[in-house]
């Protein structure tokens, strides 16, 4: 099987996998293959097929059609060529001696998804139209065979190339590209920036001047470090993947460079074309969103010795003695962290023999001192961090794993760690982040970054199905009313450029949402501020007099708070008592308790503010937290620490046993077990009104049922139908 690119003219790039033609044998029955003339021959009408081409079963979306040279025919009115793809068997018939090039798609009849899971493709002979047996066989000389996908095209305006940059020049009239310092000899490509993920490969034409090499630089809008590739002249195809560029960082493009040799400090070479190519077909595809835990402080960012920013590209593949940021061998690029005692990496991909682990570099006094992470799970051991210690250790399956810096006040740099078992394998990091305090466990950030221009790929399926995902970067999406209305979470926002998206709520283009849809228990969580340009709607049915519990992630307006009832805030604590006053106005992203007179809210306002999402949704009292859930919350059982409780269809329920898990745009009460400890507390409601009770009203009980309200300005207590005052006399 042979994979290469057919440079054909200016516009006429193409890539084709074609088939090992001398790899087929004879077929099951009377088929016979002659690999010497490639010629096929079949004695009978049915069971006619040779041995299937050496297409490797796959993911084939790429391609778009089959191409088979028929020719020679002999009793025969032509071939067929069938293809089982996602346990669908399809065949077409290619009548007569010619090239013959069917769609997938569109003759075959194959969708995306099938092409995805290709498993063979194999020719047969014709079954009509004459007499085929012992003593008429029939045969057809079979050229070539190839899968392909032409390919769209980018070119270079080389002319609209500036003239001069640093120590560069471009002169259009020769096409002489030359540069007199090994260092700042680039010159900016024209048109080549933004989202360029729809392509695969930089294509280009040079000869050699006085230089037989020359470089491309490459450089992102996303925070990855320059890519550098050195290229020989002549005519050549490298793909991106080949540079160490993928798709995700090709949709952030701020410059693409021809730069002069970095070991020649005067030279030229001429340059006759630069063109970027991918396949006619680009599926969109679905990357987890990594990023630090909060609370935490990305590694990406941070400033080293002499200002010097780390730029930290994810995912990084580590291996091969790899060195990965900073100055291992002194402290001229080290990065203070000595307000910091625990550094994390994200290892998402991992060599399962135990062939590589980590360095980490750390500075002390100037000494250099090698540390080796762990497992998250043992991280509270503070032994075993060096090599004195017996702290090497390879990292041989996915997850967090941490080392101990407290003790040290710079970090130098990381290093692969291998050869200890005699290979050399590659760990992928995904993400890297340093801690205060105890260790943090890295947890998924519930995003999704999209790029390319169709649906169809299981990558976006997948994405889309996943349930827990709350926002969509689909800024990388570069197609024309892309529908992907099929996602799980009806929540989730998308980011998007104008015209992309054909979905119709909870896109944000630019910092607008003309449309913002809420369905009540599902997750919310907005990366970054926008406006919602039109009134939100939020689905959720109330029971109206019954006290229930309300976080949401945008402030209402007197009239639409009205619209459901009275909203109370969490204000203070007295004794055994919380206090909450009523509010006119709920602010955004705050629990409130809410006592309501309707079934629902009315929100009528629009070009609402929406804050991104904060990390602390509590608002505390004397140690007492009153939290929001903005996505399905796991309340702990109450322990020896803290007891918890939460509102149940009007009443408010201590959580015992076992944990509970709340809805989101809910609110629960973290009280410490000392405070409930020997004592009654309530939940006392300031203002508004409550049904059945006067102006300050209803208390329940976290303990019991009892219930505790002002009557004539003195704390009555209701227990077992009976009327008590504070000091527990009985009223009568």
């Amino acid at each position: 099987m042979l994979s290469l690119f057919l440079l054909g003219g200016a516009n006429s790039y193409a890539t084709k996998l074609y088939a090992d033609l001398s790899k087929l044998s004879n077929g099951p029955g009377k088929s016979t293959w002659d690999s010497g003339t490639n010629t096929m021959t079949w004695k009978e009408t049915s069971y006619n097929m040779i041995s299937n081409f050496d297409f490797a079963a796959g993911d084939y979306k790429i391609y778009t059609k089959i191409g088979v040279n028929v020719s020679d025919l002999s009793n025969a009115t032509g071939v067929r060529v069938q293809i089982r793809a996602n346990g669908k068997e399809k065949t077409v018939v290619l009548n007569g001696a010619a090239t013959h090039e069917k769609s997938l798609t569109t003759d075959f009849g194959f969708t995306t998804a099938d092409l995805e899971s290709f498993e063979w493709a194999r020719v047969m002979g014709s079954n009509g139209g004459t007499t085929i047996d012992d003593d008429h066989p029939a045969s057809a000389k079979i050229n070539e065979v190839y899968l392909y996908s032409p390919d769209k095209i980018k070119n270079v305006d080389l002319s609209t190339m500036a003239a001069s940059e640093g120590e560069a020049a471009w002169n259009k009239d020769t096409g002489v590209f030359s540069w007199t310092n090994s260092y700042g000899n680039s010159i900016a490509l024209p048109g080549l920036t933004g989202n360029l993920s729809a392509y695969t490969t930089l294509n280009y034409t040079t000869t050699a001047g006085t230089s037989d090499h020359f470089r491309f630089l490459i450089y992102y809008s996303n925070g990855k470090a320059q890519t550098t590739y050195t290229a020989s002249v002549g005519t050549k195809s490298v793909t991106f993947a080949s540079m160490g560029v993928s798709k995700a960082d090709l949709a952030f493009i701020s410059l693409i460079k021809i730069a002069g040799a970095g070991d020649v400090t005067t030279g030229n070479i001429n340059v006759s074309s630069v063109s970027l190519s991918g396949p006619e077909l680009n599926y969109i595809e679905a990357t987890t969103t990594y990023s630090a835990p909060e609370g935490t402080t990305d590694m990406n960012g941070m400033t080293g010795a002499g200002d010097i920013k780390w730029t930290v590209s994810y995912p990084q593949v580590i291996g091969n003695e790899t060195a990965w940021c900073g100055d291992i061998d002194s402290d001229s690029k080290s990065v203070d962290i000595s307000s910091y005692d625990y550094l994390h990496f994200v290892v998402t991909d991992a060599s399962a023999d135990a062939s590589c682990g980590l360095r980490v570099f750390v500075s002390k006094n100037g000494t250099r001192t090698t540390l080796y992470p762990r497992p998250i799970a043992g991280a509270t051991d503070v032994t075993k961090w060096t090599e004195e210690e017996g702290g090497k250790q390879f990292i041989t399956s996915p997850g967090t794993y941490v080392v101990k810096i407290s003790d040290y006040p710079l970090l130098r740099g990381f290093k692969a760690l291998q050869g200890w078992a005699g290979n050399a394998g590659t760990i992928t990091v995904s993400q890297a982040y340093v801690s205060s305090g105890a260790p943090v466990d890295y947890v998924p950030s519930g995003k999704y970054t999209l790029y390319g221009e169709l649906p169809g790929s299981s990558a976006l399926t997948n994405a889309l199905a996943d349930a827990s995902t709350t926002y969509y970067d689909a800024t990388g999406v570069s197609g024309t009313s892309v529908d992907l209305t099929s996602v799980a979470n009806p929540n989730a926002l998308f980011k998007a450029n104008t015209g992309v998206l054909a979905n119709t709520s909870n896109v944000i283009v630019g910092s607008t949402c003309a449309s913002l849809a809420l369905t009540d228990g599902y997750p919310f969580k907005a990366p970054s501020a926008f406006t919602a340009t039109a009134a939100p709607t939020y689905n959720r049915t109330f029971t109206a007099d019954k006290i229930t519990t309300v976080c949401l992630p945008f402030a209402l307006t007197e009239e639409e708070a009205s619209s459901l009832g009275t909203f109370y805030e969490f204000d203070s604590v007295e004794g055994s008592t919380m206090n909450f006053t009523s509010v006119a106005a709920p602010e955004a992203n705050k629990a409130y308790l809410v006592v309501p007179t309707a079934t629902s809210i009315t929100l009528s306002q629009g070009n609402k503010s929406i804050a991104a999402t904060p990390a602390d949704l509590a608002t505390t009292e004397s140690d007492i937290e009153f939290i929001g859930t903005l996505a399905a919350t796991t309340i702990p059982a109450s322990g020896a620490e803290y007891s918890y409780f939460a509102y149940n269809d009007g009443s408010l329920v201590k959580i015992v046993t076992n944990a509970a898990t709340l809805p989101a745009f809910r609110a629960y009460f973290k009280v410490p077990t000392s405070v409930v400890s020997g004592a009654r507390i309530a939940a006392r409601f300031i203002g508004g009104s409550v049904t059945g009770v006067n102006e300050v009203s209803e208390a329940q009980n976290f303990l019991n049922p009892d219930r505790k309200y002002i009557e004539n300005g003195k704390i009555v207590i209701v227990k077992n139908g009976k009327k008590f005052n504070a000091a527990g006399a009985q009223i009568k």
